[in-house]
């Protein structure tokens, strides 16, 4: 089992804000000399990785799901209003006015589409990413995950919660059991669930190490 320093190289790939996040997207739009119009589905779809909207439930996301001046998006798999960061709102709200078809718009209904489909399909999402990263090349060997942005985004929020007192970072180890109350906090925070308290316990070490590399303030509240 790896331990916090050892995981902390796993996270080269992640961001520790949707601003950072943001900033090394378009630095690499830029330095590829590529046309940022040219990427707005896979900015979008990277959106609403970040705002915690599973890959599964991304292409069921309707444009009318985005309401921009609350700043939410309507995760509709999920039943929730899911909090935008004000750029990440305004990407999602761009690609959901942009003209894609040739016949009128109102017609379309989703937010993520192409001009061969009203709705992507997971396969397609995973091709669009994949494209991406084979334009803006790869830096480090580092590209564009869902998976990785998704779980930035989670442990992004979960350390500013921290940050405001709304969540305290259980105090646990491999030898002590975790109390019923700290296992479903944790699961709520993190929206899922755990087959064994090994697993829960890999990915505590997981979201420490992080906290550790973005977040080193919140190493005086352990």
């Amino acid at each position: 089992m790896k331990n916090v320093r050892q995981v902390i190289n796993d996270l080269e790939q992640h961001f520790g804000s949707y601003a950072e996040f943001d900033r090394e997207f378009f630095r690499r739009m830029r330095y590829g000399g590529i046309d940022d119009s040219r990427y707005t589905l896979p900015l979008a779809i990277l959106c609403l990785a970040w705002i915690g909207v599973k890959r599964h439930s991304a292409p069921e996301i309707l444009k009318t799901d985005v309401h921009f001046e609350e700043g939410v998006v309507y995760d509709r798999e999920e039943g929730v209003y899911r909090q935008c960061p004000e750029d990440a709102i305004r990407h999602l709200f761009h690609c959901a006015n942009m003209h894609i078809y040739s016949y009128d718009s109102p017609f379309v209904t989703h937010l993520l589409r192409t001009r061969n489909s009203q709705k992507i399909t997971d396969a397609v999402l995973m091709t669009t990413l994949s494209r991406l990263n084979s334009a803006v090349g790869m830096y480090r060997g580092i590209g564009f995950s869902y998976g990785i942005i998704y779980e930035s985004g989670l442990f992004s929020r979960a350390c500013q919660a921290e940050l405001r007192g709304e969540f305290a970072f259980p105090n646990y180890n491999r030898n002590r059991a975790l109390k019923e109350e700290d296992k479903q906090k944790i699961i709520e925070m993190f929206d899922r669930d755990y087959p064994s308290d090994w697993a829960l316990f890999d990915y505590m070490t997981r979201y420490r190490a992080y906290r550790k590399k973005f977040y080193p303030e919140l190493l005086s509240k352990d």
